[in-house]
């Protein structure tokens, strides 16, 4: 018995294909010209993009301009991440201080 179906979004994980896929759409995602401040690593569907700056603020303003570009080349490629599975840590070493709320968006 054979079974079709089409696809019209993302492709099959266990696929033959699959890894090829993974390559066109993650390659170039990896060598885009990022700040010096971003370092981006990737693990099978999963993206860590990685920004430091000198101050919160700093940090801030370099992912936010990074994250535009990274959602610039993803909408030429129709490429779709999930935001509800996206999240934001901030790591400091500073115990007080500036309590403002970062914003860190994709527009």
């Amino acid at each position: 018995m054979e079974i079709e179906k089409p696809v019209t979004m993302g492709y099959i994980k266990v696929s033959c294909s699959g890894p090829g896929f993974w390559n066109i759409l993650y390659i170039s995602l990896l060598n885009m010209d990022f700040t010096h401040r971003t370092s981006v690593t990737a693990f099978a569907d999963d993206l860590l993009v990685l920004t430091r700056g000198k101050c919160a603020l700093d940090a801030e303003k370099c992912a936010n301009r990074d994250l535009k570009e990274t959602e610039h080349l993803a909408r030429e490629n129709k490429v779709y991440f999930n935001e509800n599975k996206s999240k934001v840590l901030l790591v400091t070493t500073k115990t007080s201080g500036d309590n403002r709320t970062l914003n860190i968006s994709r527009q």
